[in-house]
């Protein structure tokens, strides 16, 4: 039973893009650090403020990641589905948190401690470099997608937009 959850938690892992330059043996390291949660629907992970000490990837349900204005206005800033991670950067260190995530649905996470995962980095400094290209990559990404929606005018964002959703 326990080594089909560490598989699971493996195959999960693996699809996360922030651990896809990860091997097959790093992602069993970082399983075995995984301690698996659960959200019923608007129960919050953690609110923004908060320590950051713990980063989560979405095994079932969906999430989503919220600010709330001093007028009581509240903006969605990301949704999260199986696969995905939030949080991540407690894996580098203890900032605060700057966004309130709370589950939609009832929502299965894995957790990974940020000093347990900053403990095997430094016992393995390679998981930490390829860490860093991944999340170079997805720096770039979103560069190359803020910088080409700032040159796009509002109709054409909303028509990008709408042609994803179908």
């Amino acid at each position: 039973m326990a080594a089909t959850k560490s598989a699971e938690i493996v195959e999960l892992l693996g699809r996360v893009p922030v651990f896809s330059t990860l091997e097959l043996e790093d992602l069993e390291r970082i399983a075995q650090l995984a301690v698996p949660r659960a959200f019923d629907p608007g129960q919050v992970v953690f609110r923004e403020g908060d320590a950051s000490d713990t980063c989560y990837i979405v095994r079932s349900g969906r999430a989503r990641a919220v600010r709330e204005h001093s007028d009581g206005r509240t903006i969605t800033l990301a949704t999260f589905g199986p696969g995905d991670i939030f949080g991540e950067l407690a894996m580098f260190e203890d900032e605060l948190r700057s966004a309130t995530v709370e589950a939609v649905e009832p929502t299965s996470v894995v957790g990974v401690l940020g000093p347990d995962m900053r403990r095997l980095m430094a016992e393995h400094h390679e998981i930490a470099m390829r860490l860093v290209i991944a999340l170079g990559r997805r720096l770039r990404e979103s560069n190359g997608r803020l910088s080409r929606q700032s040159f796009q005018t509002v109709q054409s964002r909303v028509a990008v937009v709408l042609g994803g959703l179908v």
